[in-house]
């Protein structure tokens, strides 16, 4: 079962939702809260194995979002 909070950062990691909302939506998290996405995020980046060797990627993919699908919409909605 995911955590709420969980759901958000699969969405943000996909693209599914924009960095943007996910900036507002962590800022408006307590300092509890923030500690908890946080300590999920971490747990996260050691499941995918994440190394120093892949900042420099994720940085550029940060600036230059991929392209929704094909079918899709920018938020990952399917057509129709």
């Amino acid at each position: 079962m995911l955590y709420a909070h969980e759901v958000i950062l699969n969405e943000l990691a996909q693209g599914r939702r924009p960095v943007t909302e996910g900036v507002e939506w962590f800022e408006g998290l307590s300092e509890d809260d923030q500690r908890k996405v946080l300590r999920a995020l971490v747990l996260f980046c050691g499941q995918a194995r994440a190394r120093e060797g892949d900042v420099p990627e994720s940085i550029a993919r940060f600036r230059h979002p991929p392209h929704p699908h094909a079918g899709g919409d920018a938020d990952g909605n399917a057509d129709g």
